[in-house]
């Protein structure tokens, strides 16, 4: 049995826009037609309910139509993705190799965006509040302990980890800097971005910008 590799999934808060991105500067050609899938199946397809996604297959550079794709899709109700670090588990990143580098960057600050993701502390915790429970099952409690400075805070992660019936401890300390909103956004625009998108979610800031 013949296996083919298909296409990778990007679920995407504006499907034109992104679509358009990859067109524009990494020069995918659409395959039509555009999706509009709504129904009974795929209610049972996604295990959601009255789910409707649109979007489209874009051809990758270097294959003809019946090459892989990259299919973008945009649902009714989207959920929000708050927790996106390099080092997350699972999809990581789309490369693609360019014969000039120099001019594809010239594109991508024409066409592209910077988006930035940071925790603000500008609020300190005092006392209990400083502990905050981060996990906790029948074998692990994870907490972690926050002690702030001007530019930077001291985090330390104390695990407790249950193995054979005993109960180990384990200790790690790290710094991360202590950054502000306000700063950030006067600094961005200082250098020439517009700010397309701004929103706090549980305390961590999420900024798209734009030159």
């Amino acid at each position: 049995m013949n296996t083919k590799f298909s296409h990778v999934n990007i679920i995407s808060k504006d499907w034109k826009k992104l679509a358009e991105f990859y067109m524009n500067v990494f020069e995918c050609k659409p395959k039509l037609p555009e999706r509009n899938l709504s129904g009974e199946w795929v209610d049972d397809l996604t295990n959601l309910s009255n789910t409707q996604i649109k979007g489209i297959h874009l051809i990758l550079p270097g294959f003809d139509s019946n090459g892989p794709t990259l299919e973008i899709f945009e649902y009714n109700k989207n959920l929000g993705n708050s927790d996106k670090c390099i080092n997350l588990e699972g999809f990581g990143h789309i490369a693609f190799s360019v014969e000039d580098v120099e001019q594809k960057l010239k594109f991508l600050l024409e066409n592209g965006q910077l988006i930035l993701t940071f925790r603000d502390y500008s609020v300190v915790l005092t006392n209990e509040q400083r502990f905050i429970p981060v996990k906790s099952d029948d074998n692990k409690i994870l907490t972690c302990i926050i002690d702030y400075f001007d530019t930077k805070i001291t985090v330390t992660d104390l695990l407790h980890e249950k193995n054979n019936g005993e109960w180990t401890q384990k200790v790690s300390s790290y710094y991360k800097l202590r950054l502000k909103t306000d700063y950030v956004l006067e600094l961005v625009e200082k250098t020439g971005f517009s700010v397309c998108y701004n929103k706090d979610v549980n305390g961590m800031i999420h900024l798209i910008l734009k030159k």
